[in-house]
């Protein structure tokens, strides 16, 4: 599924989770995303930008819905959103806690991101066992 697949599905779960609307009435969309989080999410003067927040906007848009998008520390963003100050979290991934008060779709994520440790060179080995890692 492609990431404008999902977002359409985030929409629409979030829709069906707000109040009963009608044409006219269309509740501002708020979604908090990582506020240091380049190229996904940052601030530029004060102005959310990034991939993220560039492709919401864009779907909200051709939507014709109003979006707010919050950018905070992530722990801010995880306490916002468990206690409904936000309609939804941005850039996140899905831990067993969370799944206990957020619905996260798993099919479809935002993005694939891949991280590595790189070591410096002078070390020649790296290894890793159960989540400890030993340099030689």
């Amino acid at each position: 599924m492609s990431s404008l697949n999902m977002f359409v599905l985030i929409f629409v779960l979030i829709l069906l989770s707000s109040e009963s609307l009608t044409a006219i009435d269309k509740p501002v969309i708020t979604l908090a995303g990582i506020e240091d989080y380049r190229p996904y999410s940052y601030l530029v003067e004060n102005r959310p930008e990034g991939l993220y927040n560039d492709i919401l906007r864009e779907l909200f848009t051709r939507a014709g819905y109003p979006l707010r998008i919050r950018l905070m520390p992530f722990k801010r963003i995880l306490l916002s959103t468990k206690s409904g100050d936000v309609s939804g979290m941005v850039g996140t991934f899905f831990l067993p806690d969370r799944g206990k008060y957020a619905t996260f779709l798993k099919e479809a994520p935002l993005a694939k991101i891949y991280q590595s440790l790189f070591s410096h060179i002078s070390l020649k080995t790296c290894s890793a066992v159960w989540g400890v890692i030993f340099f030689t």
